[in-house]
């Protein structure tokens, strides 16, 4: 069967201030941005395509290797988790990505098993002999918990977006003859993306996997067809025990409950390099490059799995998602000269968090800069560098900090109009937040920024406007109910601030009905009982259930109170049994049908043929 679903990839050969300030900030290196037939995976200020080269060495560094040099109980070393494609009978090693045209590929919906609620629920042109991670080298494996991770990762060449699934599973692999997976996140590489922080994407940390794996089209010498040349991060793993429990930009979910040190354990999201005192000129070639990438972009921690095993595809496509390209598995593999001869020790963690490196002023007045690396973040006690999801803040020092001239006096600013919500109580999604400052250097010069300082667990409510000026009337959007308190932090242009706090509460609104099952089957005079549950304006199952009423709306039999269908004792049938609370209805659908029963001739040719043959039990 799964020959018929299988085609192989056939081989080819600081804001401004008031006054005159001059602010220099350490910067990277310029980025070239990485390509995949053509189109960019992702823009230049991604971080996947961001160069560290000049990173500073975060503090803990040498804990955090020392730990997992611990845990592992040696020095180990690097390993490619792929290989070279010999189209044989052997696993397929390394992730596989699938090329098609989204203009004209037909899409198809993937039923999403386990993380629907953090997932992009789209259908997806996912085509019909799609190769999954842990798949053979010449064809399927027959099952998902034989593959493994079993990520799905379809990219469309034509709109420059990828389908990316963690555990998918092919039609002819389940009952309803459909596509299933655990999560489904869709990027689009145009622009930068990022999920919904405390959600997951097909990888742990809630990373993209496509942009940070190596291909053969990339590392190739250009004589073999290749560009010579990595330019991007690279997606690695480490073991559960030894990664933090929270995540660091651009990483957006963590999977590691227990691990609480951030002295020795590095977070999801984590940037770690390849030490520039590592001599990589006597490396094979195509491990030359990887090392050179891992030395000006370095590795991200994407993942719980082995430690320093990181990832590619064991071959490249061109667009019509023909193979053209694999590895030398006696180049890469190798312990000499290939990138196995690479051990922990020789890797280092880096602090991407934004230095001040000199300022220079005219006038007089005083002086207090802050550089931010990122956006506002809720209240995120998961997010490394809460309140900002991002790098970090400079740190505040003498060279970022002082007064000069004199006279001036810098007030603080005030309240003029204490923070408040319209509508609270909220029965909808959102609430518009307002707050008013004045300020010396006028109103026109504060920034307004928001936080949820108290909310129920798990929220993460999102704000249309932070920290600008015009976020004194922003509009925030919850994903759950629950009582909040939100403060406004009101600052200056010389960064003294004020705050403010309102009180929100977000009450269940009973939205919507679902029956289970939705659907099924009964032989006459039969029995199966319903179940409905009502759920909030979040999807989220009502704390206080309403009262229901059962009802058959067409179709043969009844349904009591409780939802206990009957079908009648002779005859078949369809019933449509719906369940209602108040206006709100849901439906359900019951197939009154015989049993189907075995011709005595049948019977005992099979009964004949077991006590032959024996049975696969036997």
């Amino acid at each position: 069967m799964f020959s018929l679903l299988w085609k192989r990839p056939r081989t080819k050969a600081a804001r401004a201030l008031g006054r005159k300030i001059a602010l220099a900030v350490e910067a990277l290196e310029d980025r070239t941005v990485p390509t995949l037939l053509g189109n960019s995976l992702f823009p230049a200020d991604n971080p996947w395509n961001q160069p560290i080269t000049n990173a500073p060495v975060a503090a803990n560094s040498t804990a955090i290797i020392n730990n997992i040099i611990s845990e592992q109980k040696s020095n180990g070393r690097l390993h490619p988790d792929f290989g070279q494609d010999y189209q044989n009978n052997s696993d397929l090693y390394g992730i596989p990505y699938n090329v098609v045209h989204g203009n004209s590929t037909p899409k198809v919906h993937v039923v999403i098993d386990a993380y629907a609620d953090e997932s992009d629920l789209q259908n997806a042109p996912v085509p019909a002999n799609a190769v999954l991670e842990g798949d053979l080298q010449n064809g399927p494996l027959v099952g998902v918990d034989n593959r493994g991770d079993s990520h799905l990762i379809v990219y469309d060449v034509d709109n420059n977006i990828a389908y990316e699934f963690y555990r998918a599973s092919r039609p002819s692999e389940n009952s309803d003859g459909q596509w299933h997976a655990d999560q489904e996140t869709v990027w689009n590489m145009n622009t930068n993306e990022f999920r919904t922080l405390g959600n997951t994407s097909a990888d742990a940390a809630g990373l993209a996997i496509l942009p940070g794996l190596v291909r053969p089209d990339e590392a190739l010498p250009v004589s073999q067809g290749g560009q010579g040349v990595i330019n991007h991060a690279i997606r690695f793993t480490l073991q559960n025990s030894i990664i933090l429990d929270q995540f660091l930009y651009p990483a957006s979910h963590v999977a590691n409950p227990g691990n609480n040190n951030p002295a020795i354990e590095p977070p999801m999201g984590a940037r770690f390099r390849l030490k520039a005192s590592v001599d990589i000129s006597t490396l094979n070639p195509e491990s030359r490059v990887i090392a050179q990438a891992m030395q000006t972009y370095g590795m991200i921690v994407a993942d719980n799995g082995s430690n320093f095993f990181f990832s590619g595809a064991s071959y490249s496509v061109d667009a019509g998602n023909d193979e053209t390209l694999t590895w030398n598995d006696n180049d890469i593999q190798d312990s000499t000269h290939g990138l196995k001869s690479l051990t922990f020790s020789d890797f280092e963690v880096v602090s991407l968090t934004p230095v001040v490196t000199g300022l220079s002023a005219a006038g007089s007045g005083t002086v207090d800069v802050r550089v931010q690396s990122g956006v506002a973040d809720p209240n995120d006690s998961s997010n490394v560098n809460s309140p900002v999801f991002g790098y970090g803040i400079s740190a505040t020092s003498a060279a970022d900090r002082f007064s000069y001239g004199g006279g001036t006096t810098n007030a603080p600013p005030t309240v003029a109009r204490a923070a408040a919500a319209s509508p609270s109580p909220v029965k909808g999604k959102t609430t518009a937040l307002s707050v008013l400052g004045a300020d010396d250097g006028g109103e026109a010069n504060l920034t307004y920024t928001w936080r949820m300082t108290a909310g129920p667990t798990g929220a993460h409510p999102a704000f249309s406007a932070n920290g600008t000026n015009a976020a004194k009337a922003s509009t925030v959007t919850f994903d759950r109910s629950g009582s909040y308190v939100f403060q406004a932090t009101i600052t200056d242009a010389g960064g003294l601030s004020v705050t403010s706090s309102v009180s929100v509460s977000v009450v269940q609104t009973l939205t919507s009905l679902k029956v289970s099952p939705s659907s099924t089957t009964v032989a006459p005079g039969g029995r199966v009982q319903l179940s409905a549950t009502a759920y909030d304006q979040f999807a989220i199952a009502m704390a206080q259930q309403p009262a229901l009423t059962w009802a058959i709306v067409s179709g043969p039999g009844k349904v009591n109170g409780s939802g206990l269908y009957t079908a009648p004792a002779k005859g078949t049938g369809t019933a449509t049994v719906q369940v209602s609370a108040g206006t709100l209805h849901a439906r359900a659908t019951v197939q009154v049908r015989s049993p189907r029963t075995k011709t005595r001739g049948k019977a005992l040719a099979e009964l004949a043929g077991a006590g032959s043959f024996g049975t696969e039990d036997e």
